[in-house]
């Protein structure tokens, strides 16, 4: 086609997303009208934002505007016939459609049991598998019905129940499905499968005419009829993408796509499980609705401002569909970098935002490892643990870059480097090492360790070249090493981290609205002695550190033992009325008198309490523990 005639099929391809938008409006506004008088009502709740009475149930415009809209495109193809791409849509696509919708009804209007809920979306989507939108293999290999069935089922209730969960703010979830149905729109598109682009994108446009008016202030909610519907969509057309490609990028694409929800949905879990193992709560109460889902957790540190938290998550989900987007593209070329586009914005999105699911499970960890004799578990479990990073790094080194050999080959050349590498690592010594409470020399030697075990594997691997036997290419060995590294120090080293930041995890989580904000004076060496003690007192003592106060001007600005100078001494008044702070913790063990008279008047002056925290050798320890069994 000349480039007039694309720019004229695309156009075509968008009319039936402008209908979606246009009557998605229409419906919508008239739904307004309607919808409470019928009783259709969200009320006032403990845990709900909104202020007043809202309508619900207004995912029904949606819903009518996707569904005209997609029939009158398929009549467009069975009367225009515009290319031999494009295909007929399927109609039993829809039936799962009325199956949610008539249970999202009936919750919004009469109220309905979650496990009712539960068996109609499993209901829904064993209908959709029977109607072939199903996962019918896994990285090109042939999955059996029973597990195809089971995997789909699972699929379609993470996306129904992920939206369902984010619908909690104005606005949300219709704005996470617009760029969620634009970014699949695009991937489709890229491949040339222009039918179901055009499934994405009116869903885009069916979610945008509602958005008009739901976001915030929300004049009325979507409801479960909406949010389930959503869900479904959305899952069903990344069903579609991997039956379309065998490659893992074809199931973490369409994820990528709708990453804010899943995440959440993740988070979710992980919280609630890790709160169930901390707590004697049953878990009817560990499972019911919090208020520490992602979008809570924005809207208080933008201080209830809902525009701004919404316009917040937009630009996060924004970004990770980008990076889908641009995965899809590069994946063909360069699979190594779509790779880390993904992990690396996975990784910050998790860092910043599982701020309390992290500190409870680095709790767990360390609560049930507190005694070396429990603490051993972890190095008998580093071996089987290397084995398995060795193994998963040469077989994804084999999955992007190498597509000659078998399985055998593929045993073979794996079981040979693994065993040189443990042989490696035994002779170094580095499962002698108690990892929990390891130093800089330690993690030195693993990684001289696993480089010198490449070394060998290298060496080895010209042996076999030199004697014609099945070797690696070099292509395959080089990310496994770096694959191998990655997973093996990377654990070692977050064991580690993990308890010396488990006082900053701890400042910015949940458990610490109730704490004393506190400046710590003096950034020398003794602060991170400090720090390990502050593992085991800080959540007793109730502080929170807010920053540093050193007089080295050098230092000003930095981050030292993961807090920030926030100045000297000379700007207390300053600091005070920025930060608020009610006590100084005093590092220095020899403070300067001058500056001990500073902090002596300033803390009188403004009843700020002041402490010192002192290392010395005693005659007699502090305290005396009774024997326990």
């Amino acid at each position: 086609m000349s480039t007039e005639e694309k720019i004229l099929f695309l156009l075509k391809m968008l009319a039936a997303p402008a209908l979606a938008l246009v009557i998605s409006v229409l419906l919508t506004r008239f739904s307004i009208k309607f919808l409470k008088r019928y009783g259709f009502a969200a009320e006032m709740g403990e845990r709900h934002i909104h202020t007043k009475v809202t309508p619900t149930a207004g995912g029904i415009g949606m819903i009518v505007a996707f569904t005209i809209s997609c029939l009158l495109f398929n009549l467009w193809i069975k009367l225009a016939k515009p290319s031999s791409d494009i295909v007929w849509l399927d109609m039993r696509f829809f039936l799962p459609v009325a199956l949610l919708f008539a249970i999202g009804i009936c919750d919004d209007r009469f109220g309905m049991r979650a496990s009712v809920k539960l068996f109609g979306q499993i209901i829904a989507s064993v209908t959709a598998w029977y109607c072939d939108i199903r996962l019918d293999n896994i990285l090109g290999w042939a999955l059996p019905d029973y597990l195809s069935c089971i995997l789909t089922v699972f699929w379609f209730l993470l996306y129904i129940n992920a939206f369902n969960l984010i619908d909690g703010l104005d606005g949300l979830a219709a704005g996470l499905a617009v760029l969620a149905g634009v970014t699949m729109g695009a991937v489709l598109m890229i491949g040339h499968h222009w039918t179901e682009a055009v499934v994405a994108l009116t869903l885009a446009g069916a979610c945008l005419g509602f958005l008009r008016y739901n976001f915030h202030p929300a004049r009325l909610f979507m409801g479960d009829t909406g949010s389930m519907f959503l869900g479904y969509v959305l899952a069903a057309l990344g069903l579609k993408t991997s039956n379309y490609d065998t490659s893992v990028f074809a199931i973490i694409i369409p994820m990528m796509a709708c990453g804010v929800p899943l995440i959440d949905t993740a988070l979710a879990v992980w919280r609630r499980s890790t709160f169930k193992i901390l707590s004697k709560r049953s878990w009817r109460e560990i499972m019911s609705a919090d208020r520490s889902h992602l979008h809570h957790r924005i809207l208080d540190s933008h201080h209830g401002n809902q525009s701004r938290t919404a316009l917040t998550i937009y630009i996060l989900a924004a970004i990770l569909s980008t990076v889908g987007i641009i995965a899809s593209i590069v994946v063909d070329m360069l699979p190594m970098l779509a790779v880390l586009l993904i992990v690396l914005s996975l990784v910050l999105v998790l860092r910043k935002f599982a701020v309390v699911e992290i500190y409870n499970s680095t709790e767990i960890v360390f609560k049930g490892l507190a005694m070396p004799r429990r603490g051993i578990l972890v190095n008998i479990l580093h071996p089987v643990y290397d084995l398995l990073v060795i193994s998963g790094a040469f077989f994804c080194s084999i999955i992007l870059f190498e597509e000659q050999g078998n399985e055998r080959d593929f045993l073979y050349r794996t079981v040979i480097s693994a065993l040189i590498l443990l042989l490696t690592m035994i002779c170094c010594k580095t499962y002698k090492v108690y990892w929990l409470r390891a130093g800089t020399p330690d993690y030195l030697n693993l990684a001289y360790s696993i480089l010198l075990g490449f070394i060998i594997i290298l060496i080895v691997n010209a042996a076999l070249n030199y004697f014609n036997i099945c070797q690696w290419s070099l292509i395959v060995l080089l990310p496994a090493g770096l694959i191998t590294m990655v997973g093996i120090l990377g654990e070692r080293i977050h064991l580690r981290c993990l308890q010396l930041m488990l006082p900053r995890y701890f400042h910015h989580s949940e458990f610490a609205s109730n704490c004393v904000p506190t400046v710590l004076y003096g950034a020398g060496a003794q602060l991170s002695a400090y720090q390990s003690f502050s593992n085991l007192h800080l959540r007793k003592s109730g502080m929170k550190v807010v920053g540093i106060i050193d007089n080295d001007m050098a230092l000003q600005g930095l981050h030292v033992y993961g807090y920030r100078i926030i100045g000297d001494i000379s700007r207390l008044d300053e600091l005070f009325a920025r930060y608020n702070f009610r006590k100084i913790v005093v590092i220095t063990p020899n403070p300067v008198r001058c500056n001990y008279e500073i902090l002596k008047n300033f803390c009188n002056k403004n009843e700020v309490e002041l402490t010192f925290f002192t290392m010395r050798e005693a005659d007699e320890p502090l305290e005396i523990r009774e024997n326990t069994v």
